[in-house]
């Protein structure tokens, strides 16, 4: 036991050294969309703009929504696979033709609201709608890419694939912008062409690897779908309060706005936590795959400590810093009290917990859990927007009562999934 709990510690150690990779590749795709709408700001009319920033938000809707699940579940069978000396190729097969399945059926959906999509939001110009359809694709088959990288620890090449999605979308646009065209289609479709350069780069890193277990269609598709209700709810969560807040508060638009930049202000640690994802799925995996429960419970431990750290410096640092930073960007307008950082900060270091909950729950395979926490975590957000408090109370209320809500299921949840399953691939 003393061995496997060397070997575990071990992974793990050199496993933490990989999210640089994703941090990295990270920051390069957030800055393509910073630099998107900067950029094109300058260029294009009023109304075209207004198309472009309506494809910005429905690329990064569509993709994450329905392909990261996806990829999780990518993650966890290649693992689970590996661990149990099982080829991987039948299974990969059947999730990249999961994919494939993915990306035509939404592309029907985006085709028959497509005249009404062109239309009312994205400009009358069809050249955005392929621009959609073509960051479908990409993010389609690319998920299941970049998956089996995380599951084969090979986040260098995890994060060159969000580095050339970032640079691919990037790239072209200053160029468009510096030449002065002023027409939203290039532009759109150069935001639409960079999940496609990052699956031209995901072809050359797969390796389908030998035959092996074929999975259950029937499992596949419920655990995807589990996965899918998660994603949508935790966008929304992610989201919605900001925007809950500024339709509330229509005579004081200044004070919403101090409010939103408070809220995304306080979520910046989050991006650690999402980076340790593709590390911290398939170290857990491989534990339940190996019935090691207690290099499990050690990578949640080490995993949690994190937390506690980032944790600790933005609740000692949110309201001074963030205070600061308002008086600083914004003349004359409201600055949030210190209430209000401090208990958005708690709402963000719920969030990071949930990061680590989640990973360990669907390394069990426990994928109903983790939507039900999330739904559960949105009605508590709903239910705390109803009461009859300042919006701005209200909205931290939520976020803080939907992160206790969401952590605490899982939590649960977890205490009694830790005897594992027989079979940890297979899906529930």
């Amino acid at each position: 036991m003393r061995v496997a709990e060397a070997v575990t510690a071990g992974r793990l150690r050199a496993a933490l050294r990989g999210p640089a990779g994703v941090a990295a590749g990270t920051a390069v795709l957030g800055a393509s969309g910073y630099g998107f709408l900067t950029l094109t700001i300058r260029v294009v009319s009023p109304a075209d703009y207004a198309a472009l920033a309506s494809l910005y938000l429905l690329v990064a809707l569509v993709g994450p929504v329905l392909c990261m699940a996806l990829e999780q579940e990518t993650t966890r069978v290649v693992t689970s696979w590996r661990a149990q000396g099982q080829g991987t190729r039948d299974a990969l097969r059947q999730l990249f033709a999961a994919a494939a399945v993915l990306v035509v059926a939404v592309g029907i959906g985006l085709a028959a609201i497509g005249p009404l999509l062109v239309d009312r939001v994205l400009g009358g110009h069809w050249g955005l709608w392929w621009a959609l359809f073509a960051s479908l694709v990409g993010f389609g088959a690319t998920s299941v890419a970049r998956g089996y990288l995380a599951a084969h620890r090979r986040l260098g090449a995890y994060g060159l694939l969000l580095g050339v999605d970032g640079l691919t979308r990037l790239a072209p646009c200053a160029a468009l912008a510096a030449a002065g065209v002023a027409d939203p289609v290039p532009y759109g479709l150069a935001l639409g062409l960079g999940p496609v350069a990052s699956l031209a780069v995901a072809v050359a890193t797969v390796r389908l690897g030998d035959p092996g277990p074929r999975l259950s269609w029937r499992g596949l598709a419920a655990g995807a779908s589990w996965l899918a209700v998660a994603w949508t709810a935790s966008l929304a969560l992610a989201n919605l309060a900001p925007v809950l807040v500024t339709a509330a508060l229509p005579l004081a638009p200044e004070r919403a706005g101090t409010f939103a930049f408070a809220f995304v202000l306080v979520r910046i640690p989050l991006f650690v936590l999402f980076a340790l994802q593709p590390v911290l799925l398939p170290v857990l995996t491989h534990a339940v795959a190996s019935q090691d429960r207690a290099g499990m419970r050690r990578g949640m431990r080490q995993a949690l400590l994190l937390v506690a750290v980032l944790g600790a410096g933005l609740l000692i640092t949110a309201a001074p810093v963030g205070r600061a930073l308002v008086r600083a960007l914004f003349e004359q307008a409201p600055v949030p009290s210190v209430a209000t950082f401090t208990l958005l900060a708690g709402g963000t270091v719920l969030a990071m917990i949930v990061q680590v909950l989640q990973p360990a729950l669907l390394a069990v395979a426990s994928h109903r859990m983790v939507a039900v926490a999330w739904i559960a975590g949105v009605v508590v957000f709903a239910a705390a927007f109803l009461l009859p408090v300042d919006p701005v109370t209200a909205a931290t209320t939520a976020q803080l009562a939907a992160g206790v809500a969401t952590a605490g299921i899982m939590a649960l949840a977890l205490r009694g999934r830790l005897a594992f399953p027989s079979n940890p691939g297979k899906s529930l």
